[in-house]
């Protein structure tokens, strides 16, 4: 590891965290490749390196649509590392139909008042797989994936009511 890391770890992190978001957002890819590169070679948790993935991941989702499955492939792993269960791509229109049945079931036995006030979620983790959900729609959107989003969108509403929302509810 990094001698700089290891003695200034969390302006490190977020130096380069903050670097690869800036990077990302005026669209110079080679230097947000090496800013994330640096905070996952020095990071010590998968918490800790997440907002570099999501500068990676956006600049992805931005791009032309080529690589898209790449994309996907990285999001799915990104959310097991997480610990959260997702269904993967091989969702069927039967399937989607139960988890859209079974999500229906959830927010009809709220009141609009039990909806609005549902805590924020405190879990990081859940945070950051609703946002990486989020993400993941876009491309199931773009490559007509209608069951896996059906699925996708009832589970985030699902883990949402369960855990609590974020701001990517």
């Amino acid at each position: 590891k990094n001698t700089m890391w290891t003695e200034n770890y969390e302006f490190c992190l977020e130096l380069h965290n903050t670097l690869a978001e800036m990077c990302s957002y005026c669209g110079q890819i080679e230097r947000l490749s090496s800013s994330a590169k640096e905070v996952f070679d020095n990071s010590k948790t998968i918490e800790d390196q997440l907002r570099s993935h999501f500068a990676l991941l956006e600049r992805g989702s931005v791009d032309t649509h080529t690589g898209n499955h790449d994309v996907i492939n990285q999001i799915f792993e990104l959310i097991k590392r997480l610990g959260v269960d997702v269904p993967r791509r091989n969702t069927t229109e039967s399937k989607a139909e139960a988890s859209k049945k079974r999500t229906f079931n959830l927010v009809e036995a709220l009141s609009d008042e039990d909806i609005l006030a549902l805590p924020k979620t405190k879990n990081r983790k859940q945070a950051a797989s609703t946002r990486l959900i989020v993400i993941l729609s876009r491309h199931m959107m773009r490559n007509k994936m209608w069951n896996m989003l059906i699925t996708l969108a009832s589970d985030a509403l699902a883990t949402s009511l369960e855990y609590g929302l974020c701001e990517y509810s």
